[in-house]
Order: C-alpha cells, then structure tokens, then sequence
C-alpha cells in the first residue's frame, strides 16, 4: 500500500481540526480567548452570579451586626398629643373644658439583661463569618469549576482528534478490503471485520463529538465567551508543587483548612449563643433606665404650662406560666448538640475525601502511566504487525486492529493524565488551599497529529502492494505489476504428484495441490496471498456462457469505482459478449461489466 505523501498527511492532520472548528461555529457568541484560563477565571469571579449573590449576603450580615449591636445603645421615644380636654372633678370642683397639648419623651438605657444581647450580638457576628466562609467557599468552587472545564475541554478536543483519526484510518482500510474482494484477492470476513471495526471508530467520535460540544457549552456558561480554536488555547500547568509530600500532611491541612468543616465550626458556636439567648431573654430579668421628659399646655384641668420630668430604674421579669422558657432551653441544647454531630459527620467526610483525593490521584497516574506504557506496546506491536505483513504472515485486518488499538491507547492515555490534573486540583479544594495563584499558564495546546501512527498506512506484502484498487478517477484497474500464475488443467491420465500443505511458504504464499490446481478460480484459502487479475487467465473464458464462482457485483463500467447495478450468487449463468482491452472486465448482454476472475467458463 503507497504511503501518505507529505501534503496528504497535512490534509489528514487537518480533519481533526476542520470537524472542531466546525462545532465551534455552531455558537451564537464571539470568540474569545485573549486570556489564559487565569485570566479568564479572575474575569469571571468579578461578575459570575452566584459569587455576587454570595458578596450581597455578606454585606447583610454585616449590616444586621450592626442593627444588633445597638441594642447596647439608649432608645429615645417622643409622643406628642393634642385635642380638647373635658375634666370635671368628683369632689365638684371647677368643671374645665380645654384645649390640651403634650409633649413626651422619653429614653430607655439598658443596663443588663443577662446575656441575653450579648449572645444576639455574637450570634450576628457568627452569621457574617458563615457568609464570609460561603463566599469564600463559592469563589473554591467556581475556582475548581474552572480548572476542570479548562483541562476538560483539551482533553476530549484530543479525544475528537484521537476519534477522527481512527474513523479516517479505517475507512481507507475498510475500502482497500473491499477492493481486494471485488479483484478475488481478500474473504468477504475481512471486508466485514472492517466494516464493524468503522462502526465502533465512528461511535466513538460521535461520542467524542458530543463530549466536546458538552463541553464547549459548558465552558461558554462559565466564562461567557466562546473558548476559540484549539491553536489559541494554554494547558493548566500542574499544581504538583502545592501538594503535601504525604497523607498524614494532607489530613492535617484539611483539617485546619477545609472550609467545610470551618462552617460546621461557626454552626455549634452559633448554637451555643442560641443558648446563651434563650437563658437571658426567657428565664432572667431585664433591668434598665428610664429618663422622661413632659411638656403640657392647659392639660389635664390646669390652664397654662406644666414641665415635669423623672428617672427611674426599671426591672422587669417575664415568666410564662407554661414553662415556655424552660421548652425553648431544651430546644436549644439539643440544637447545639446536633450542631456538633453535624461538626464530627463534616470531619469524618472531608477526613473520607481527602484519602479518596489522595487515592484517586495516585489511581489514576498509576493508570495513565499504564495506559502510556499500553500505548508504547501498542506501537511496537503495530510496527512488528506491519513487517509480518510484508512477509505474510499477518492480515491486513491484524494490521488494522493494531492501528486502531494503538490510537485509542493514545486516546485514553491523554484523557487518563487529564484526569490525574483533575484529581490534583480536587484535592487542593478539598484541603482549602485551591486559589487563582495555583491556575498558573502551561504549554500552548496542540491537538495530535495524523502521522502520530509513525507510518501511519498500513504495509502490504511484496506481491500485493503492486496491485492497487483502481481510482474512482479511472477507466479501468490498475493492472498488476506481477502475477500469479495458475496451473493448467490436467490431461487425462496425467499425474503429477501432490505438494505437502504446510505453513506459509517464505514468500507469503500456500502451496496448491492438484485439485486447487482444476479450480479455474484458483487462490489461496488465505485473505494474505496476493492474488490478481492476469492476462494468462482471461483467454480460457471466451465469449459465451460462463458461470459465476462467487457472489459477483455487476456494475456500470469496467472499474472498481463503477457503479453496482446488481450482485449474482455463486452459480449464476452469465453472457459475455466482449472484453476490457487488458481482459480483467468482462461486457455482458445486458451491458453490465463483471471481474473476469469472479466466474470461469460455463460447463453446461
């Protein structure tokens, strides 16, 4: 089989990168990466909606510290009343009929109610530390969000060139087959094995078609822009670096740093204020000050104006007689108690992830580093597989498995060291450490290319490779440059005596007994041996009747390419009413054409 050319390798490389720019056309918005996934991430963080609903209930909190901690300061209350006023004294004294005017005001210091505000105020500066700690929680998460969409997005851009090349690779092949089998040299299996081997390869890429078009949306809901072609994209350095050396290290970094735990912390110090609360506001007495100030004109049956004032300390004690106060402090410690189960289940769970973090990263870099090594096999074995074909002692279908092994052993080593980037940045989120610092700039993206293969086409035996199937572009098949010759028929009484049938001979070759000798449609049992059409058999079928020795395609014109106007079964009887210059095609009665090695003449 002829080797790719160098333009034709670039036109092969370019497949790829043609079927990802067309998904990327699909978008209703205007590319844009001018920025590393860095810059991208720190555009996003200033404007994402959920980071901004997150700094909207920070300042709420803030301000609700403020509304509580007033309850320190004094109340001024000012009530003012006018009206006409009627007073008639009982002891019958001067009846009076006024118009009356007051003015109150009045100021309440609290003085202390048994931590009853203190506890609402530490409750409230509680409430602004959580919604710091979410906010910081929710800038990890987009953080991490971004990094695996970035690191996701190469990957199945890779995965959908890997997938391209192998549909590309064996569509020629599954045709190079099929050609074989129209000239007599190749089994109707082969043909078959290589179509069902194109079914999966296309299967695959339609798979990796959606993966990145999932990913592409996914990338556009993030970032809202469109991420560009592959060319133009930067690979997330490793954060290796950042990394304890150890568990016993990461255990220790996640327990001071992981914000989860952090939250659950603030929840039972909240519960513990709630106690504190309900002690002071339900089962203790409140004592403050009380300063009142009284303006009055021709009010309450004296003509003129009056002032009085007056202060006081006031002690009130409400108590409910349902014991309500009592109910709401049992209900108080038993938050606080399920406040510090939930605390001991935050560190049980994030002690669970940080080992299933540790672990995932060593699983898969153990299995990327097989899954290379795979792919490393993979490549011997298909250059090993290429030079037994030479010699015969290979299908073109064993060649083709190894071709296709080998891209998707390339394939999924790629993905599987993505995912060991993945891994790394889950941890580093996990222990409270994952920050923009750590989405440092990498190498330029570049997608595989077509000649990753080393060679790529598959090599065909020496005999075969000067017979190739005829171009669409053709009027007939290329002639072969060598030929197989078959054995004359027999003479009554001859004999001739009977080679042994062994293994392949050197060449690539079975050897043929007497009776595969008789057969006018004489070739080896096996789909490697090299045969073709030759002018030495093309004389023994004259025009007339002949018969067809297997399924026979008819087509339109003399070549591979032409159209298949029918197919006949072995045994069918056909018409030859003339033939191709070179006598590998013959012309029917009806103005079909059949391969003159696909029948032998009619014994009727």
């Amino acid at each position: 089989m002829k080797r790719l050319i160098p333009g034709e390798r670039q036109r092969v490389s370019r497949a790829g990168l043609g079927l990802v720019a067309g998904l990327l056309a699909c978008g209703l918005m205007t590319p844009a990466w001018a920025e590393d996934c860095r810059g991208l991430t720190e555009r996003m963080l200033e404007q994402h909606p959920r980071l901004l609903a997150a700094k909207r209930d920070v300042e709420a909190a803030r301000a609700n510290v403020g509304k509580v901690r007033g309850g320190w300061f004094p109340d001024l209350k000012v009530n003012g009343a006018t009206g006409q006023e009627q007073r008639k004294p009982a002891n019958g004294g001067k009846r009076t009929d006024m118009e009356a005017q007051t003015l109150t005001m009045t100021l309440n210091q609290l003085l202390w109610d048994f931590g009853k505000t203190n506890a609402e105020l530490s409750k409230a500066e509680l409430a602004l530390m959580q919604s710091e700690l979410t906010l910081g929680n929710q800038r990890a998460d987009l953080i991490h969000d971004a990094a695996t969409t970035c690191v996701n997005l190469l990957k199945n851009y890779r995965a959908l060139a890997f997938a391209q090349q192998s549909v590309e690779n064996i569509r020629k092949q599954t045709g190079l087959e099929e050609s074989r089998v129209e000239l007599g040299g190749g089994l109707e299996t082969d043909a078959l094995q290589s179509r069902s081997q194109l079914s999966g390869a296309q299967a695959r890429l339609a798979r990796a078609k959606g993966a990145v078009n999932t990913a592409i949306n996914h990338f556009r809901n993030l970032f809202e822009v469109d991420p560009g072609p592959p060319e133009s994209l930067f690979e997330l350095a490793n954060p290796a670096g950042r990394l304890p050396a150890s568990l016993d290290q990461v255990l220790a970094e996640v327990r001071d740093g992981n914000l989860q735990i952090q939250l659950a912390q603030v929840a039972v110090t909240t519960s513990q204020m709630e106690k504190r609360r309900v002690i002071g506001a339900e089962l203790s007495p409140r004592m403050g000050a009380v300063v009142e100030k009284k303006y009055k004109e021709d009010a309450e049956g004296v003509q003129g104006n009056q002032q009085e004032f007056a202060a006081r300390v006031e002690m009130s004690y409400p108590f409910n007689l349902g014991l309500a106060g009592f109910h709401a402090l049992e209900g108080a410690r038993e938050g606080m108690a399920a406040a510090e189960n939930r605390l001991e289940d935050a560190r049980r769970q994030t002690d669970e992830q940080a080992r299933n973090g540790w672990e995932t990263i060593r699983t898969t870099q153990e299995n990327a580093e097989f899954l290379e090594n795979q792919a490393r096999i993979a490549a011997e074995f298909l250059r090993m597989a290429r030079q037994e074909r030479l010699h015969g002692a290979r299908s073109l279908i064993d060649v083709l498995s190894g071709e296709t092994g080998l891209i998707n052993a390339q394939s999924d080593a790629e993905t599987a060291w993505a995912d060991v980037l993945v891994a790394r940045f889950g941890l580093l989120k996990i222990m409270g450490a994952l920050d923009l610092e750590l989405l440092q700039r990498g190498k330029r993206f570049e997608l595989p290319k077509a000649d990753a293969l080393e060679g790529e086409k598959v090599a065909e035996p020496a005999s075969k490779s000067a017979q190739k199937p005829a171009s669409t572009k053709q009027d007939k098949p290329v002639p072969a440059k060598q030929e197989k010759p078959v054995p004359a028929k027999q003479e009554k009484g001859a004999s001739a005596p009977k080679p042994p049938v062994t293994g392949r001979s050197a060449g690539g070759e079975m050897p043929v007994t007497p009776e595969q000798a008789k057969k006018p449609d004489n070739r080896s049992e096996s789909p490697l041996a090299p045969v073709t059409p030759t002018a030495e058999r093309s004389p023994s079928v004259q025009d007339g009747q002949v018969v067809t020795v297997k399924h026979a395609r008819l087509r339109a014109k003399p070549e591979i390419g032409g159209a298949v106007l029918r197919v006949v079964a072995p045994g069918g009887v056909l018409t030859v009413v003339d033939r191709s210059p070179d006598g590998q095609w013959l012309r029917l009665d009806s103005g079909a054409w059949v391969a003159s090695v696909l029948v032998k003449p009619f014994e009727g």
